[in-house]
């Protein structure tokens, strides 16, 4: 539309694998053994499962050197020489309080799985292994349980994040509302009220002109009341437009962002370009409203946030998809800020609504360069 810009999800959903690990995943085990040889063993033979291992000698060596957020799981004799293991695992929760974490031994010791359960290892295992699965089983899964609990994390968060991105949504749309009622009261006292009191005296002279057989009198009480009655049916009109397009019900979609460009353009003096093609079909009236006051939103917010001297509203379908798109030439934003705060909680009205609808909805930005919002929705979700 105007310019090339970044691409960014308003606000971006976590995409990660939840549990299970991604196809040819590598993981990338932190092997901590003292004995050169049945470390390099293990080594070698987790290798040739497919596993990245980094053989350390001592304890020491990982509490010192290495950083564990390059591993996926520590696995550590607990017999060294120094630090044992079960000394580097407390260690190691200091700094990584759920870091997965497998204890192997070649001595059976209560006290030691016991402590090692204490600090929250995986697994305990016994040497010799029967078969490297004994290791690379409990090592998955451990490493599967680590990613869970990460991502059941950023989704804690995520949701608590909504929450209170849908507590303000919910304030701003109150105060919006009792906003536009103010804004319609006072329009329609101004108005209507003085109108219709003008009207009232115009057609009482008219009637006592009447009676006292005076038409001429009566001619110019009755033209004055004419428009004057004009003038309430126009200002009506106009509010009732605002509240709910009849255009919208009677002509769809393309029709209505029509209007609403043109009628944006003349009450704002900013230039708009509306690229609207008209769709195949209607499509369910929900859906076309939805879209309708998201183009109202983003024309709104360039109004009051992008110091554009350019719009373009677009709207565009293909077999499969119907797109509307909002596009200004103004100041822009930083994409990787909190985009409620760019533009206010307009962007979060608009997202919400999309997805209400199962829609996807987009934002391009680029400081100094405008800004780009779309909304896309499939036309097996809208009901077509």
């Amino acid at each position: 539309l105007i310019g090339d810009r970044r691409l960014v999800r308003v606000p971006e959903r976590g995409t990660a694998t939840v549990g299970a690990l991604p196809v040819n995943y590598r993981i990338r085990i932190l092997l901590v053994e003292d004995d050169r040889d049945s470390g390099e063993a293990l080594k070698n033979l987790l290798e040739k499962s497919g596993v990245a291992v980094t053989l350390v000698a001592t304890a020491e060596d990982v509490a010192d050197n290495l950083d564990l957020a390059k591993f996926d799981v520590l696995v550590a004799d607990i017999r060294l020489a120094g630090m044992s293991g079960i000394d580097l695992l407390e260690h190691v929760r200091k700094e990584y309080p759920d870091f997965p974490a497998i204890l192997i031994t070649g001595y059976d010791s209560l006290e030691s799985a016991i402590q090692a359960v204490r600090l929250g290892a995986q697994d305990y295992i016994l040497k010799p292994l029967d078969s490297i699965a004994d290791l690379l089983i409990p090592v998955r899964k451990a490493v599967e349980s680590h990613r869970l609990l990460l991502r059941n994390r950023e989704l804690e968060v995520d949701l608590k994040r909504r929450c209170r991105q849908l507590r303000e949504l919910g304030i701003r749309l109150g105060e919006s509302q009792e906003s536009e009622r103010r804004r319609i009261c006072r329009e329609l006292h101004d108005r209507v009220g003085a109108t219709l009191t003008s009207l009232g005296i115009n057609l009482n002279m008219a009637r006592e002109h009447l009676l006292e057989g005076r038409s001429d009198g009566s001619l110019a009480h009755l033209e004055r009341a004419q428009v004057e009655t004009e003038d309430i049916a126009g200002c009506l009109r106009r509010v009732m437009s605002e509240l709910y397009p009849a255009v919208l019900d009677e002509y769809g979609l393309a029709a209505a962002l029509r209007w609403y460009a043109e009628e944006f353009e003349k009450t704002t003096g900013i230039p708009v370009r509306a690229s609207v093609n008209d769709l195949s079909g209607r499509l369910p009236r929900t859906v076309e409203t939805t879209l309708f006051r998201i183009a109202q939103e983003g024309l709104t917010n360039v109004l009051k946030h992008a110091e554009a001297r350019n719009v373009a509203v677009l709207l565009e379908e293909t077999a499969s998809a119907v797109k509307l798109a909002v596009d200004d030439d103004g100041k822009g934003f930083d994409t990787s800020a909190d985009l409620s705060e760019n533009g206010g909680l307009g962007m979060l009205f608009m997202r919400e609504r999309a997805e209400a609808i199962g829609g996807d909805f987009r934002v391009t930005s680029l400081t100094g360069k405008g800004t780009t919002v779309v909304v896309t929705i499939g036309r097996d979700e809208n009901g077509d």
